[in-house]
């Protein structure tokens, strides 16, 4: 039994549908995978002009659902 490669069944559109200040950090070392992922960090408004201490929450995106331009599904 040969198994086919994962085929994108539906075009990216071009255009970021994230919104506000998001950072990428590019190429991130990951050993434990022998890889590099991207990570994107969300800031909130007026966190550049602030001294003001934010809560912080971790999310990971398995389903690609943040950004349709970087999503892989048809959800």
């Amino acid at each position: 039994m040969k198994a086919d490669k994962w085929q994108k069944t539906v075009d990216s559109p071009e255009e970021h549908t994230i919104t506000g200040d998001v950072r990428i950090l590019k190429d991130m070392d990951v050993p434990q995978l022998d890889t590099t992922k991207n990570i994107s960090i969300y800031l909130p408004p007026g966190y550049e002009e602030s001294d003001k201490r934010y809560p912080v929450l971790y999310m990971h995106d398995g389903q690609n659902v943040f950004d349709k331009a970087t999503s892989n599904g048809e959800e």
